[in-house]
């Protein structure tokens, strides 16, 4: 807010909602940031590296194992005679146990044909393949090409092919045993069970590649030996160097146009690595689904709140018809001084019942919808402890407080409703909760009809280290630990829920997908290895071993897919609401994962597949023809994730971020309630008795070094011109005169000085006794302010002071205006004057000269309320009658000033009635009729004090009277006005009464109105820009929140945008507000 723009109430509120909105959406992104770098630095990486690591193991075994196979396989039986053409042999006793190795193993001689096949699967594709020669397995072995030495020192050549019988991908060996009695080479063909056809979790997919990048084997079908890894990739120089350097890396790479984390892990005794991969598109949908849900939630849990205030309010006393200025409808939260002892105890009481729930949570696992009712119920009833502690209207008997109070109990039993059907299997929970709620019902209902114990008011007062906390610090505790317990922690608490929630989802997504995928593999073996009649046993556990040695689940502690022939479920819980609220509401990002949109639910509809919860298992039960695939994995932990760094990074950021929002709050208390300005009080040279400035003013008119007299300024009736003689008397003055400006219009500007003199002074030439200015010591001259916008008259002003300064004389200045008052109407001259070219200059610099030499003593309206019980005849009393206390408001808008209190009898007779009552008779102060009545009699005075005022001045009244709020970086005009006693400090600065304040409000016309708005506001440029900025902001944040790829590619990129925001938007609003100075 620039220094001449409004602060009205909407300010104040929307800086409210502002700090509970922002606190909210700033915790959502903080905790989307550390999900994702989680997820982006920790979680995925070691996965990845588990992933690699398992496939690089497995891998290796079965190729070991494989080349030894090989190698010690038995031929001396089929090798016995004589082989004169090709001969083609199924599996036998004596080779049967190659089938856990080999599809069919071949002899080709040194020049590559074949002397014969052995089938070890019920195929005959390779039946008449005579020539291997053309292979390039034969090529490399022949040109010791790439050849590997295995464990046992064997040299063999290992190659992916493509069948091009079946079009089935292999893997095939050859090695040279030289025993055989057929000299030539062995040729083994293998459809590793490692490698081939692999099951994984959604989203990951790996390729082994060797140091050119070439793919020998790839995890989706129809890419190994189609492609080079690095020529299809982009950001590839991290993997490349990996891969050369033989080491164990991870990174950033861009596989076909995709973002994807890699780990690189070398295979020992080959040239080939592991690269294994996963999408990182879907690590931000899924973090963008968690972000978004959570948004929704909080964003509900706002509107209820919202609504519930809005009624808690509107439903009050209705607007007094007579005001016309606003009442603001927070005022019960605005800080109060003798509400310090409340406000400790508000905030122990949120701080402790924040410990209990903190400590809950961490030791007791809530389900997702319990803990957000929990989180509606507690912000409700945390409102509805401030509200009826702090509001005036809280215990009301009247029959529209009632309803309030009946709606706001609707929507908790409708919660607590809610919370039981929730719980319709077991009912402790919800009764533990609505035992705590009933506790909170006490503690309001107590409140209202009895005061704090002593006990606890000491305790609220017991100062250990004897430091002194002013209550404005304990009224920011308050707001912050309110703010904490209902904004922050639920925030923290539904994200983490919604977290958790959309883990399992996906959770259950990985196990759905690789049910499929292991149905499909099942179904696929079949195909892949056809049994030989009589071996259906050997052959079934064969492809058991397949489907277990290609099964990679990358999470810990999980247990293998297994087929169960129970097809049905002994407890299926049924789907809720809740699950088919996420159904509608669940974001889908990526078409991959709308798929499987179907997992919110608990199971399908027709029971096809089932989710069940066991103990810390989750298992995903789908059926097929054979019955059902049970996928048995620990499910996913509310545990804090991360490492000791990444967890002290957290936390340093929650803390960073709360530090940040108390001193937003204190920000916000300090520059809207105005506690800067406390300690001003009104000037009370005249009043006060004790300082004894009467006598401190006399010396310094009778100190010959000084000046030549004193300027009196004050409002109308302040009784500047008794002081001004008070003074004089003090001083030992006795020939005294008071010169009254109000006889300027009876002056002629040629006029001699001594005619000046005696007119001012009340002497006509027609009288006797001439005036004789020598014959006096000091001059009053009273009323400057008299026709200042006049030339001529200031002209005549400054020659009679200017003449009494050159002869000695002393002169007290009474005036109503401040000299600034007077020289701004000589900077901006609006009409011309009949003096001589060059007086208005000379005028204005003898002015400056002069007044700038007279000490300015500002005296203020001050309190007055014992003219007001002396005028009414009372003597107050430390035990007030029934009677003072209902006259107490009169006694508060009329003790001010030496005006207002003369009239209080008048008042009074036309406020005060009798009313019935059906217990008894009694007295009643009409608050409206009051303040109008006053504000009818002291108009007059009241429009002479605004027309005393400078503009500056008026615009800032006019500011704080219509809501009750200011500007306080118009410091300079606010000190003045408090001062002068117009503004007083109420626990905040505030107009002196009520009658004044309804004074400026209606009585200024509303042409001046405007050209008060017009001329102090700024232009309003950062007011309308802002809004622009603002949803160009908002904009960006949902463009995050939907996990649009285009917008933000990587974390890093993320980060560096927020960043960036960050930085700008402080630069653009100061440019801005800069701009929106008049």
């Amino acid at each position: 807010v620039a220094e001449d723009e409004r602060l009205s109430s909407k300010d104040v509120i929307s800086s409210g909602i502002s700090v509970v909105v922002g606190a909210s959406i700033i915790m959502i992104v903080f905790l989307s940031l550390m999900s994702h770098y989680y997820d982006y630095y920790h979680k995925i990486p070691q996965r990845l590296t588990g992933l690699s690591e398992a496939i690089g193991t497995r891998f290796a075994k079965e190729n070991s194992a494989n080349v030894t196979a090989l190698f010690e396989m038995q031929l001396r039986e089929i090798e016995k005679d004589a082989v004169t053409s090709l001969q083609y042999h199924v599996v036998s006793g004596t080779n049967v146990l190659l089938r856990e190795n080999f599809k069919t193993v071949s002899k080709i001689n040194p020049v590559g044909k074949a002397y014969y096949h052995v089938a070890l699967i019920n195929k005959d594709d390779i039946k008449n393949t005579k020539n291997l020669s053309t292979r390039p397995y034969y090529k490399d072995f022949i040109a010791s090409a790439n050849v590997w030495q295995s464990a046992d020192s064997i040299s063999y050549v290992m190659r992916p092919v493509v069948s091009i019988e079946d079009q089935s991908e292999e893997a095939v060996y050859i090695v040279n045993n030289s025993d055989d009695r057929f000299k030539g080479y062995r040729v083994g063909a293998s459809q590793l069970k490692s490698i081939h056809r692999p099951i994984l979790p959604f989203g990951y997919q790996f390729a082994i590649i060797d140091d050119t990048g070439e793919v020998w084997f790839h995890s989706e079908e129809g890419r190994a030996t189609l492609e080079n890894f690095f020529d299809v990739s982009r950001q590839v120089n991290d993997a490349k160097a990996a891969v050369l350097g033989r080491i164990n890396a991870q990174g950033l790479v861009n596989y076909r146009d995709q973002g994807q984390l890699f780990n690189v892990r070398p295979i020992k005794g080959t040239n080939l690595s592991v690269l294994a991969l996963y999408d990182i598109s879907l690590l931000r949908t899924r973090v963008s689904e968690v972000l978004t849900l959570t948004c929704i939630a909080v964003i509900m849990a706002i509107v209820l709140m919202l609504v519930i205030t809005v009624l808690s309010l509107i439903i009050r006393n209705p607007k007094l018809g007579l005001y016309r200025y606003d009442s603001f409808l927070f005022e019960f939260l605005t800080p109060k001084k003798k509400y310090r002892d409340i406000y400790i105890l508000l905030s122990s009481l949120f701080f402790t019942i924040l410990l209990i729930i903190a400590t809950i949570d961490f030791f007791i696992p809530i389900e997702p919808t319990r803990v957000y009712i929990i989180c509606l119920l507690l912000a409700i009833w945390a409102y509805l402890i401030v509200y009826y502690t702090l509001h005036p209207y809280r215990n009301k008997p009247d029959l529209k407080f009632r309803v309030r109070d009946l709606l706001l109990l609707s929507v908790i039993v409708i919660l607590n409703f809610m919370m039981f059907k929730m719980n319709s299997n077991n009912y402790m929970f919800p009764i533990i909760i609505l035992m705590l709620q009933l506790s909170c019902a006490f503690m309001i209902f107590r409140g209202q009809f009895y005061a704090l114990p002593d006990k606890i008011k000491n305790i609220c007062r017991y100062n250990l280290f004897k430091i002194h906390i002013a209550y404005r610090y304990w009224y920011s505790i308050f707001l912050f630990s309110w703010l904490l317990l209902v904004v922050i922690f639920p925030t923290y608490l539904i994200f983490k829920k919604t977290d958790f929630l959309i883990d399992t989802v996906w959770f259950k997504t990985d196990q759905m997908f690789m049910a499929r995928k292991f149905m499909a593999k099942e179904t696929a073996l079949k195909n892949d290895l056809p049994v030989f009649e009589g071996l259906e046993s050997e052959y079934k556990k064969l492809r058991s071993n397949h489907l277990g040695d290609g099964l990679y689940t990358v999470y810990r502690e999980t247990e293998n897919i297994i087929r169960s022939k129970d097809t049905h479920s002994d407890t299926i819980i049924g789907n809720s609401n809740f699950q088919e609220f996420l159904w509608h509401t669940r974001p889908i990002f990526d078409e991959r994962v709308g798929k499987f949109q179907a997992l919110v639910y608990q199971h399908a509809h027709d029971t096809s597949w089932v989710s069940e919860k066991k103990t810390d298992k989750l298992t995903v039960r789908y059926l097929n023809k054979e019955g059902a695939i049970d996928v048995n994995w620990r499910g996913p932990q509310e545990i804090l994730k991360g490492t000791s760094g990444f967890l002290t990074l957290k936390a340093a950021g929650i803390l960073l971020i709360l530090s940040i929002l108390f001193s937003l709050i204190l920000f916000f208390v300090d520059r809207f309630f105005a506690f800067r300005f406390r300690h001003l009080k009104p000037n009370d040279f005249d009043t006060n008795q004790k300082e004894n400035y009467v006598k401190k003013f006399g010396r310094m008119l009778l100190d010959e070094k000084s000046n030549s007299g004193l300027l009196l300024i004050g409002l109308p009736f302040s009784g500047k011109r008794t002081f001004a003689i008070e003074i004089l008397k003090s001083a030992g003055y006795t020939k005294d005169v008071t010169l009254s400006m109000l006889r300027l219009d009876h002056v002629d500007i040629k006029a001699g000085i001594s005619d000046i003199l005696n007119l001012l002074a009340g002497f006509t030439l027609k009288e006797k006794d001439q005036f004789d200015w020598e014959d006096h010591e000091v001059f009053i001259i009273e009323h400057l302010e008299h026709n200042i916008k006049s030339f001529n008259a200031n002209h005549i002003k400054l020659k009679v002071i200017s003449f009494l300064i050159s002869k000695r004389k002393r002169v007290v200045l009474i005036s109503e205006v401040f000299p600034s008052q007077i020289f701004a109407f000589y900077e901006n001259p609006k009409q011309e004057s009949s003096l001589p070219m060059g007086s208005l200059e000379d005028d204005f610099n003898s002015w400056r000269n002069i007044l700038s030499a007279f000490p300015q003593v500002l005296i203020g309206i001050t309190e007055n309320t014992e003219k007001v019980y002396r005028v009414l005849g009372i003597k107050p009393q430390k035990n007030p009658t029934k009677y003072e206390v209902t006259i107490t408001p009169l006694i508060e808008e009329l003790g001010h000033s030496k005006f207002l209190p003369t009239l209080a009898p008048i008042i009074l007779s036309k406020t005060l009635y009798t009313t019935e009552n059906p217990n008894e008779k009694y007295e009643q102060l009409d608050i409206q009729r009051m303040v109008m009545h006053t504000q009818n009699l002291g108009h007059g005075y009241y429009n002479d004090i605004w027309n005393a005022l400078p503009t500056r001045e008026r615009y800032l009244l006019f500011d704080l009277a219509k809501d009750g709020f200011l500007n306080i970086k118009n410091r300079n005009s606010l000190f003045s006005l408090m001062k002068k006693g117009l503004v007083v400090w109420k626990n905040r600065p505030a107009i002196f009464n009520y009658s004044f304040k309804n004074f400026v409000i209606t009585s200024v016309s509303m042409n001046e109105a405007l050209r008060l708005e017009n001329k102090n506001r700024g232009k309003g440029t950062w007011a309308n820009i802002r809004i622009v900025f603002y949803l160009m902001i908002i904009a960006t944040i949902v463009f995050i929140a939907l996990g649009k790829p285009e917008l933000i590619k990587d974390f890093e990129a993320l980060v560096g945008t927020l960043g960036g925001l960050g930085v700008v938007i402080p630069l653009v609003s100061r440019f801005l507000a800069s701009g929106g100075q008049k």
